[in-house]
């Protein structure tokens, strides 16, 4: 659903171009669709949305049923490269050194709250002490 590949560009030089990475979900039935999402930390974000940028649109001239669109969530530009049975549905969020690719639309506009200044999930203090007792 997300439409990423590992490449042999990404092979050779994906340690020069993404210096941490997560994987974040909020449901992740994978055989129902999961909501979730990988955010990596890029050292060159321009470089690196290029060739995810590059990667996508290629998925999408290649698969009659994609489209590849740019919408306005949470007042910021989004990629969403989509079909109508959702086989593919993946949103392209660029925020600071940060590219986050997600399956639902909900996390990337919550992304984007949190890197306007929104409350992060490690401000809370559930998170605080789910993190003492399970370091």
């Amino acid at each position: 659903m997300l439409a990423t590949k590992l490449t042999a560009v990404a092979k050779m030089f994906g340690d020069q171009l993404v210096s941490d990475m997560a994987v974040v979900g909020s449901d992740l039935y994978m055989n129902e669709g999961a909501s979730l999402g990988v955010i990596r930390y890029s050292t060159n974000v321009g470089l690196l949305q290029t060739a995810v940028d590059s990667d996508r649109s290629a998925i999408a001239a290649k698969d009659a049923e994609a489209t590849l669109q740019t919408l306005k969530l949470a007042g910021q530009q989004v990629s969403l490269l989509s079909t109508p049975d959702n086989r593919i549905r993946s949103f392209r969020v660029v925020q600071g050194p940060c590219i986050f690719v997600t399956t639902s639309q909900t996390l990337a506009e919550r992304f984007i709250e949190v890197g306007q200044g929104g409350r992060s999930l490690a401000d809370t203090n559930e998170f605080r002490w789910a993190r003492e007792w399970m370091p």
